[in-house]
């Protein structure tokens, strides 16, 4: 009976997955937005096969998303002690997947615990201090000295090439042993940890001999645990690339000062959103304006700073404040949603905003529409856990108290959630380093006003990262999305009105790019409004 359910949803998938990738061929055939990067100023559109659109009136620089593989480490010279760690597991883990003695695994193994202890001391270690160490292989301590002096081991970049980039990644994960995962890679055709969440979650992994329903709960939970440390690492590996083009002169100061108090007590954030006063102290499980004596309750970990009465606007903002739609968001509703309309995972999309907000490890980053807290976690990941902080915030308590759970279950001490709205931010005057916004704006009733709060609540030249989806240039689909907008609440921009808002909000765009319906923007926040 469990085969046949499995087998019948299965074969919805396949059907649901066809439909998708038709119409996304269909897009791609009429879409004439270009995967790349912009550089935010006028003039003509240069197309991926060199040709250029002088109407459509934006420069192109030809590239891919993939790129941003290319500024973690894969051209730097410089290999960090973090890199290092996972680059020999890497290896080790490729070694015994192509049929290499486990001998040879365990002595990469080995290498990549030494640097995990003496990240400290990574530039310091001599072939002298790897001598007469148990376990230890001349091959992996070889590896070891030449990613100390920036170069990537012969036998990594053999192996990559010989079994694919991400080949080693479903033994991240916890319960997911060598044999397990060439079963899944040979029978179920599964490469990447997101594929293997989502087999998972429909029941398709219990195929697999060894997996059974009492062990699957657990399972999902590991291979969740597994993407966010992936999706540590590369954040990891962009700030890195990102510091050193910095300290070379390649890229120029942001305008951010930096940050002295540090304390990163969330209580010097908030503002009173009636009296737009601050100096809150935390009384028990209340936020507490002294001066005023309101009183703003701490649930959960959450400060609630809406209180009763706010009603939904549209029936996607009623979706996201159910009960339902917050516990199946991040493993299905918006992958689903983000393959549908853009050629990229869930994940590329978190390490692009990662790379775009290029943030210092001390900052203060808020993350508007934080929904579940997936992409806020990956920002509090990339940010130091004493010195740094990142906020979530959100109108919808089902979405917060599913992300103040996942804050809860992962230990992060870095990351705090308010509820709060958009257009109306419960936070000070130029209080955060870095404001966030993905999949969001198009929700929002006043995409205008929320610019002007993101800007508020921004430090002189802080950065600003904006993800939402552009109205289609193929005439059918543009009437569907204007004919969908009233139900859904859903607004699709134009590139120019998308454009006008964030520039007449107080900021100069920076950099911007569009992959298929979907646009990210990076905008530095000007001293005042201009």
């Amino acid at each position: 009976m469990i085969k046949a359910i499995q087998s019948r949803w299965q074969d919805v998938r396949d059907q649901a997955e066809g439909w998708v990738q038709a119409g996304t061929r269909l897009i791609d055939r009429w879409q004439p937005f270009s995967v790349g990067v912009f550089t935010g100023q006028k003039g003509d559109v240069t197309e991926a096969d060199g040709s250029t659109d002088i109407a459509a009136g934006v420069e192109i620089q030809s590239s891919t998303l993939h790129r941003t593989d290319g500024l973690m480490v894969e051209n730097s010279s410089d290999i960090t002690a973090r890199d290092a760690v996972d680059l020999l597991w890497e290896t080790g883990a490729l070694l015994v997947l192509s049929g290499g003695s486990k001998s040879r695994r365990t002595g990469f193994n080995k290498a990549s615990q030494y640097v995990e202890k003496h990240q400290k001391s990574w530039s310091y270690i001599s072939a002298a201090d790897l001598e007469d160490l148990p376990g230890w292989t001349e091959e992996a301590r070889d590896a070891l000295l030449r990613l100390q002096d920036g170069n990537k081991p012969e036998l990594y970049l053999q192996l990559r090439e010989e079994l694919g980039e991400g080949a080693a990644d479903l033994l991240r994960v916890r319960g997911i042993g060598v044999d397990k995962a060439k079963t899944i890679q040979s029978t179920l055709n599964i490469y990447t940890l997101e594929e293997l969440l989502d087999a998972a979650k429909t029941g398709v992994l219990l195929q697999v001999k060894g997996i059974g329903p009492k062990s699957i709960e657990k399972l999902k939970a590991s291979i969740e645990d597994a993407i966010e440390e992936q999706a540590s690492l590369k954040a990891h590996r962009v700030s890195t690339a990102t510091a050193q083009q910095e300290s070379a002169g390649v890229s120029g100061s942001s305008g951010v000062s930096e940050a002295t108090n540090r304390s990163r007590e969330l209580m010097e954030f908030l503002r009173c959103p009636s009296t737009h006063q601050g100096g809150f102290v935390q009384e028990n499980a209340e936020a507490v304006l002294p001066p005023t004596g309101r009183r703003y309750p701490i649930i959960n970990g959450v400060i609630d700073m809406v209180g009763d009465g706010h009603e939904a606007p549209s029936l996607a903002q009623s979706l996201m404040e159910s009960r339902i739609y917050p516990k199946f968001y991040e493993g299905l509703f918006r992958p689903v949603f983000t393959r549908a309309i853009i050629r990229r995972s869930v994940q590329d999309d978190m390490a692009l905003s990662l790379e775009m907000l290029k943030m210092r490890p001390d900052w203060a980053v808020l993350d508007v529409a934080c929904g579940p807290g997936n992409f806020t976690r990956a920002i509090a990941h990339a940010l130091d856990p004493k010195d740094g902080l990142a906020v979530g915030v959100d109108v919808s308590w089902t979405m917060l108290s599913k992300a103040a759970e996942q804050k809860e279950r992962k230990g992060f001490r870095n990351l705090q959630f308010v509820r709060g709205i958009a257009t109306h931010l419960p936070f000070q005057d130029n209080c955060f380093d870095a404001v966030h916004s993905t999949a969001a704006i198009h929700l929002f009733q006043e995409p205008a006003r929320a610019l002007q709060e993101f800007h508020r609540v921004l430090r002189p030249g802080g950065r600003l990262v904006i993800g939402t989806f552009l109205q289609s240039r193929f005439l059918p689909l543009r009437l569907i999305q204007r004919l969908g907008s009233p139900l859904t609440g859903m607004h699709w921009f134009s590139l120019g009105e998308l454009e006008d808002i964030i520039v007449n909000a107080g900021f100069s765009i920076t950099r911007t790019e569009i992959n298929g319906l979907a646009i990210s923007l990076a905008a530095e926040s000007l001293n005042h409004l201009g």
